[in-house]
């Protein structure tokens, strides 16, 4: 996960919870704790190498101090599952599979969508690269979670128990993982005809570069019948901007979805505009999953006692959205995502709901630099296009930028460092399992095998 060169590499994660496994096993509780809080904390201190290796400034959002508070938080339900995990240590060894598997999953998923939660670094991210991806059509990332888990830990099971079982489960995991690397989806596809969009990936928009977006603009391409800007900060409301925006999206009869910072009575938003072909605002989407300690303050009555005065202050404290918005151009239905909420499936889902059959993606990755970080919003900006069978247009300040089609694979790319507009085929949506269903069948299932797990002693007795 995280890397460009992982993909191929992706069938080996079960790997990693090896060790984790036999501290289980021994049935010690306290070791189970801590290693588990540990095996996320050395996880997510890779996360912040991959994220601020080679990273600009960036002001006050994702600084190491907050960075280090939601390392704590994200430890805690680590801990606790490592520690019901070694109740089943007794347990026979399918049920013990199982339970691990459900036990971790369910942890990864309260994980991801807390209010403060991180969706990165999931179990089930490490099988984007690879064929089984396609099974989110059904379940969702959880799904992938759960299969990740369980296969690791039969896997393990399996080499304890004698040269034949480990045999065996070895040649089908080396077949596994040569399956996995010869049938993995491929990093690019063509779309023949499709629905034109035009990205533009022209580095940072402030007050400076707005004109070279502007510029860039008078001589879009009338085929293209959406445009599509990356996140910004630049203020919405700013006549002398958004005005040339209007005239110039009426000149070249292109729809405009423009990222920014919208005001009205319940605060400031980070937000998407619509401007139709005809120059128009048809309103805005206000961004709904804000970034803990980076675009609000959580727990603002607590937030003096564990977060400096002038860190506090630094903080946009901007205010989330409350509902999914949709735009239409061209006979398609968009919805829309800022940044992160590209990993956070129940948003997208909300807008294929509401009958978007394509979704877009605007985000500021300059800051990233060319780290990791930016390979984490590629690859969840993939998954959520197979979870929801909906193709994705991403557009970031450095890339990478371009469609994605329901299938998880680019369409089209601009590749990351590059100052261009270019406009992709977007294929069709298909409806998929996981629309209809969301994640709460298969999690309310999860729990019960869990429960069943933990309640069924030596023996297979309750």
């Amino acid at each position: 996960m995280g890397f460009p060169w992982s993909a191929p590499f992706a069938a080996l994660a079960p790997l990693t919870l090896f060790p984790l496994f036999a501290v289980y096993r021994s049935g010690d509780r306290r070791a189970s704790a801590y290693l588990s809080a540990l095996y996320i904390a050395a996880a997510f201190l890779v996360g912040l190498a991959w994220i601020y290796d080679g990273a600009v400034a960036h002001q006050g959002v994702g600084d190491y101090y907050t960075s280090f508070l939601a390392l704590l938080f994200e430890c805690i339900p680590y801990a606790l599952a490592g520690y019901a995990v070694s109740y089943l240590s007794k347990r026979p060894a399918p049920v013990w599979s199982v339970g691990v598997a459900s036990l971790w999953t369910l942890c990864d998923y309260w994980r991801a969508t807390s209010p403060l939660g991180i969706p990165y670094l999931q179990m089930g991210h490490a099988l984007i690269g690879t064929p089984l991806a396609l099974i989110a059509r059904f379940g969702g990332t959880e799904s992938l979670t759960f299969l990740c888990v369980f296969a690791a830990a039969t896997l393990f099971e399996a080499t304890r128990r004698g040269t034949r079982p480990r045999a065996v489960a070895w040649s089908v995991f080396a077949a596994a993982f040569a399956a996995s690397a010869l049938l993995r989806a491929p990093a690019s596809a063509i779309a023949a005809r499709g629905f034109p969009v035009s990205v533009y990936q022209l580095g940072q928009v402030n007050d400076a570069s707005i004109w070279r977006y502007i510029s860039a603009l008078q001589t879009q391409p009338r085929t293209a019948e959406l445009a599509v800007w990356p996140e910004s900060a630049i203020d919405l409301s700013r006549n002398e901007f958004m005005g040339a925006v209007r005239l110039q999206a009426r000149a070249r009869r292109v729809s405009l979805l423009v990222g920014g910072t919208a005001s009205d009575a319940t605060g400031v938003h980070d937000a998407l505009e619509f401007i139709g072909a005809d120059g128009r605002t048809q309103g805005y989407y206000a961004k709904r999953r804000l970034i803990p300690f980076g675009e609000f303050v959580p727990f603002q009555a607590l937030a003096h006692v564990i977060v400096p005065a002038t860190l506090v202050a630094a903080i946009p404290h901007l205010t989330a959205g409350t509902k999914p918005v949709t735009f239409d151009a061209g006979g398609r239905t968009i919805g829309a995502l800022i940044c992160y909420e590209s990993a956070f499936p129940a948003l997208a889902r909300d807008d294929v709901r509401r009958g978007a059959n394509l979704l877009v993606a605007a985000t500021n990755d300059a800051w990233f630099a060319r780290a990791s970080g930016i390979w984490e919003l590629e690859q969840t900006a993939r998954l959520v296009a197979i979870e929801t069978g909906t193709p994705l247009v991403l557009a970031g300040t450095v890339g990478p930028s371009g469609a994605i089609d329901a299938d998880g694979r680019w369409t089209g790319t601009l590749p990351i460092g590059s100052i261009e507009r270019r406009t992709f085929s977007v294929p069709p949506a298909h409806p998929t399992v996981y629309d209809a269903i969301g994640d709460l069948p298969l999690i309310g299932i999860i729990a019960m095998v869990c429960l069943a797990c933990l309640t069924i002693r030596r023996g297979g007795s309750v």
